[in-house]
């Protein structure tokens, strides 16, 4: 009898090791992720950009995903999704997070470059914590995310 219950043993540690690695593999994951309300705005049609703290194409992107994003301030959101998800939005961001209407901005060059150097930076800003340190002038992003006072 008592070699019946020892065989068994190692069967229920191997479910629930099983059953723990399944978990993690498809489990859900969540992320916080810096916000550009001013290039969002400009990546809508300018008669729907009031209010937009979204970039037009990430919620697309999120949407096709099935991303789940609460903004937790104008400039800053978490997600949650798949690791994998995740994963695929972390590696995409800077591009997201800087995409815009070139025809609304005078030199969209120069506003998709400088977003697309200074976005790293952001990133890693808000994952450690560090958000009121996004308003240094070192990061620029106040410069390229902060709406102005005339709206754009």
């Amino acid at each position: 009898m008592d070699n019946y219950q020892f065989s068994k043993r190692p069967l229920k540690y191997a479910r629930m090791v099983g059953i723990t690695a399944l978990a993690l593999i498809s489990g859900c994951a969540s992320v916080h992720l810096p916000l550009c309300p001013r290039i969002a705005s400009l990546s809508y049609d300018q008669k729907n950009s009031e209010g937009a703290d979204v970039n037009k194409h990430m919620a697309s992107a999120l949407r096709k995903l099935g991303i789940s994003s609460i903004n937790i301030s104008s400039f800053e959101a978490e997600y949650h999704g798949t690791w994998r998800d995740i994963h695929w939005l972390e590696s995409n961001y800077p591009a997201l997070i800087c995409s815009f209407s070139p025809h609304r901005v005078i030199d969209p060059k120069a506003v998709h470059t400088a977003c697309l150097e200074r976005a790293p930076g952001w990133i890693m800003l808000v994952k450690q914590g560090r958000r009121g340190d996004l308003f240094l002038d070192e990061y620029g992003y106040k410069s390229s995310c902060y709406p102005r006072s005339d709206g754009t």
